[in-house]
């Protein structure tokens, strides 16, 4: 499957099983990790899809619990320890 398949929205992918609490995992360590790199000045959380359902398989956070930990990392932008970091939800249509 090309990953770009994965950048639209749908009702199921064959072969991809629907994780939401992996993804908001992924999520987490990445922003953990990427914010004490000094090379990285932000993130781009690609195929935000307003429209999908929760149970969509594509790659869009949109109301999937990978949305609340991003939510929550921009809220903590200005902590000591996290140096600000640029979150850009990539909106596709």
């Amino acid at each position: 499957m090309p990953f770009s398949s994965l950048s639209q929205p749908n009702g199921g992918h064959a072969g991809i099983t629907l994780d939401l609490t992996e993804q908001a995992e992924i999520y987490e360590a990445m922003l953990a990790v990427l914010n004490g790199e000094e090379w990285v000045a932000g993130v781009v959380s690609r195929g935000y899809f307003p429209p999908v359902a929760l149970g969509d398989t594509s790659m869009s956070v949109y109301g999937k619990p990978a949305e609340d930990v991003i939510a929550d990392f921009g809220s903590r932008a200005g902590d000591k320890e996290n140096k600000p970091l640029t979150l850009i939800l990539n909106f596709q249509w």
